[in-house]
């Protein structure tokens, strides 16, 4: 696995690098990256769930505090390289981490799933609605609901469904429990999400790449394409 992490923002200069180190190898160039995007509130565990998902995190859990900006991790993960923008959950970046949304092929929103199930619903929605805003193809863009801090929930909320659950249920929308702290069920979801990602990004690419149909040039003189009739009418209709 490769895996590069910065706190700069120009994650092309980190790919050409990346890329610079298939040159002297027979290997072809890897593809253009998938990029990941997570949002939620601060605290949540979005870069300790990305930690995890890219084992650099194997044995100890610690904290830098809460991130700044965005932090950037590049993977190679299912045969890609997969872009991860952890961006931070702070209101005074908000504006700055919406860029990252509109670009994202996906978007991991992670919550507090310890905290109270009204102010739990109410922040993934909330988020839920700034990403929705942020482009308009949202309705196609995958997504993943993950409820962080397993370890720390009541049992007894573990025996029914929480508002988030049902939300996302009747979203169609996919919901996880995971523990960062403890190393469970981190994996699953976000290969899921990378999955869907790439297929989304190549779904995209194939149809902005759909080369331009032969113009007909049954309405024009022989050797004439239509757009050229006009210029050369002299000599075509003498």
């Amino acid at each position: 696995m490769v895996c590069i992490k910065t706190l700069v923002v120009e994650s092309d200069i980190l790919l050409f690098y990346v890329m610079m180190a298939y040159m002297d190898t027979e290997r072809p160039l890897p593809r253009a990256p998938i990029k990941i995007a997570s949002i939620g509130e601060t605290g949540a565990g979005k870069t300790t769930l990305f930690k995890r998902y890219t084992n650099e995190m194997a044995r100890e859990v610690r904290s830098d505090g809460p991130t700044m900006g965005i932090d950037l991790t590049i993977a190679h993960k299912l045969n890609r390289f997969i872009e991860l923008w952890d961006t931070s959950g702070s209101e005074k970046y908000y504006s700055f981490s919406t860029n990252y949304v509109r670009l994202a092929h996906g978007i991991c929103l992670c919550y507090d799933a310890s905290i109270d199930e009204d102010t739990a619903f109410s922040n993934v929605h909330a988020w839920y609605t700034r990403a929705q805003n942020c482009r308009s193809d949202f309705s196609q863009v995958p997504i993943v609901v993950i409820g962080n801090k397993q370890d720390l929930m009541a049992p007894k909320r573990e025996t029914h469904r929480s508002p988030v659950e049902q939300w996302c249920a009747s979203c169609s929308i996919r919901h996880f429990y995971a523990s960062a702290l403890q190393n469970t069920n981190c994996i699953e979801p976000l290969d899921g999400l990378v999955q869907r990602a790439i297929a989304f990004n190549d779904a995209r690419t194939r149809r902005t790449n759909v080369p331009p149909a032969a113009p007909d040039l049954s309405s024009s003189p022989a050797g004439c394409a239509p757009r050229f009739f006009d210029l050369c009418s002299r000599c075509c209709r003498s």
